[in-house]
């Protein structure tokens, strides 16, 4: 038998659909751990003879994900009863589940959470929400309050550093790999920025890491894992990598990374410093929207604060200027024997057909080399 437990609504773009990746259902084993412990801890509270919780007291507490009911995707949560009858233990992890929610609702409104929860359990967040982006937070309703407690990654940060002098996000990072040490498992990223971060890889990906390292050189590639960082977010090492890959020279995002450090009067005391959000999401965009097998163009700032893109194919050159706020931008394409105009479009990013419509207008233009 089961009841419902809870009822999070998981809000952002990756959520739209209704649906849960599969990463983010990690982070829901970690709540279910929280609530479990912050459950002995309240028994224990009220019964501070006893020593530990009564036999089965842990077991009989687990959480299912039933559905996923709309808006944007609210996660329904139950969890299972050994018999008709509920759980003796049950008032317990409701007790638990709102001692949980209280301390979020705190730290979201700056108020002191010393005496909510010990700082012991405050080391579940580090992994609760870790798969959660900038743009998604959780909301969960509180009928009782009849408000609604937010967690997003700025509540998190508050919570785990609490008890810890560091925090971690899952991360996609790109830089250039300059050293392996395979005895130690741990390798060597330059970032984007010139920073320099250490990190450490499994067996499983002995063999990717030795072939995203050049034989001379530097190699551009993609680490992903668990980045952990201090309290001014500065990256301390990166743990727990899932993947590593090679990218090509002319990788869009890292280009646009490094766009991102520019400064306003980059151009001679002139140019206007892209928007971070606008690169952010030309970043999210190109990775989600570009082919694989389509060619990459040179990328470059604009002086007014837009990106410009460059493909050159011998006969055939083209060029798109983008402005990141409207995210609408012009496309021409010359033959270079003559000068002749091969396509001049005007087009909207904003929207996938625009992504279509570049891809094509490029293609075209390689065809003609």
């Amino acid at each position: 038998m089961k009841t419902e437990f809870l009822k999070p609504r998981l809000v952002g773009k990756r959520f739209d659909g209704h649906t849960i990746p599969v990463e983010v259902l990690k982070d829901w084993a970690a709540f279910e751990g929280l609530v479990v412990q912050a459950a002995r801890w309240l028994y224990l509270e009220e019964y501070p003879k006893r020593k530990r919780t009564p036999r089965g007291f842990a077991q009989s507490f687990e959480l299912h994900l039933t559905r996923v009911e709309d808006g944007s995707a609210v996660a329904v949560l139950e969890y299972s009863h050994p018999t008709l009858i509920p759980d003796q233990f049950a008032p317990w992890f409701e007790k638990a589940r709102d001692r949980v929610l209280a301390t979020i609702d705190a730290a979201n409104r700056g108020q002191p959470i010393d005496d909510l929860l010990p700082k012991a359990l405050l080391a579940y967040f580090d992994q609760f929400g870790r798969s959660l982006r900038d743009d998604e937070r959780v909301e969960f309703s509180r009928e009782a309050a009849n408000d609604t407690v937010v967690y997003d990654n700025k509540v998190r940060k508050i919570l785990v550093l609490k008890s810890a002098a560091v925090y971690r996000t899952e991360e996609s990072v790109r830089g250039s790999m300059s050293e392996l040490n395979l005895e130690n498992k741990t390798f060597t990223l330059k970032l984007v920025d010139g920073e320099r971060v250490i990190g450490q890889f499994s067996d499983e990906l002995r063999d990717a890491a030795l072939g995203a390292l050049q034989v001379f050189g530097e190699s551009l590639v993609m680490v992903e894992g668990a980045v952990v960082r201090d309290h001014l977010d500065n990256r301390k090492r990166i743990e727990q990598v899932t993947r590593i890959e090679p990218l090509d020279p002319l990788d869009v995002p890292a280009r646009l990374e490094s766009i991102g450090l520019l400064r306003d009067g980059w151009l001679d005391g002139e140019g206007v410093r892209p928007l971070s959000a606008g690169l952010d999401w030309l970043s999210r965009a190109w990775a989600a929207l570009w082919p694989e097998d389509s060619p990459l163009p040179y990328v470059y700032p604009t002086p007014h604060g837009g990106v410009q893109l460059e493909w050159s194919f011998g006969s055939c050159s083209a060029t798109f200027e983008l402005d990141l706020e409207t995210q609408r931008g012009e496309f021409l394409s010359v033959l270079t024997e003559n000068g002749e105009v091969l396509h001049e479009l005007e087009l909207d990013l904003g929207e996938p057909v625009g992504w279509l419509d570049l891809n094509s207008a490029v293609l075209e233009c390689n065809k003609k080399n």
